[in-house]
C-alpha cells in the first residue's frame, strides 16, 4: 500500500472480515471496475447516495438508506436498505459486499435473485418481502448465519426444503 492509501498496481487486495469469504482482487483495476459496476446500477435505478433516515422503530432511532458512492465505505458496508425503488434486478455483483449482516430489498419489484448472493455469507437478516420473486435460488439456503428471512407477498409456489440448512434461522416471514 501507498502512503497516499492507495494500492501499487499489480498488488494483491483482499476484501472481508474474519469468518468471512475474503475476496481476492489481482490489482486495483478489478476492484475498481466492481466497484463501478455498483455505481451505475445505483445511478440507473436512481438509489440515493447513503443518508440517515429516522425511524422510531428501530433501536438506533433510525437507519442508513442508499448506497454509498465511496469505494471504501461500499466494501465495509454492513447493513444495506434500499427498498421502495422498484428495482427489476439486483446486479451479480451484489455478491461480492461480504461484509453485510443485514440486506433488506423489500417492496421492490424483483423477479429473481442472482445465486451469487451466496457469497454474503456473513448475513443474519435478508428480507426479501413485497417483489414478484417466484423461485428463491436454491445457493440462499446455504446462508447459515440468517436468523431472519422474510420472503413474505411474493409470488413463491414452494419454499424449497433446503430451507432446512439455514440453521439459525429462527423468523420465517
Amino acid at each position: 500500500r501507498n502512503s497516499d492509501g492507495t494500492f501499487a498496481v499489480g498488488n494483491t487486495i483482499s476484501v472481508g472480515n474474519e469468518g468471512g469469504r475474503p475476496l481476492i482482487f489481482e490489482n486495483t483495476e478489478i476492484l475498481s471496475k466492481k466497484c463501478e459496476e455498483y455505481f451505475k446500477w445505483a445511478d440507473e435505478n436512481e438509489i440515493s447516495d447513503l443518508k440517515w433516515q429516522e425511524d422510531e422503530n428501530f433501536d438506533t432511532g433510525g437507519y442508513y438508506i442508499g448506497i454509498p458512492r465511496d469505494k471504501k465505505k461500499l466494501l465495509e458496508l454492513t447493513e444495506l436498505y434500499i427498498y421502495n425503488y422498484e428495482l427489476s434486478y439486483l446486479p451479480k455483483v451484489i455478491g461480492n459486499l461480504t461484509n453485510l449482516t443485514k440486506l433488506y430489498l423489500g417492496n421492490n419489484k424483483l423477479k429473481e435473485i442472482p445465486k451469487e448472493i451466496v457469497n454474503l455469507t456473513n448475513l443474519t437478516q435478508l428480507l426479501l418481502n413485497d417483489n414478484q420473486l417466484t423461485i428463491i435460488p436454491k445457493e440462499i439456503y446455504n446462508l447459515v448465519n440468517v436468523i431472519k428471512l422474510d420472503l413474505a407477498n411474493n409470488k413463491l409456489i414452494e419454499i424449497p426444503r433446503e430451507i432446512a440448512n439455514m440453521t439459525s434461522l429462527s423468523e420465517l416471514w
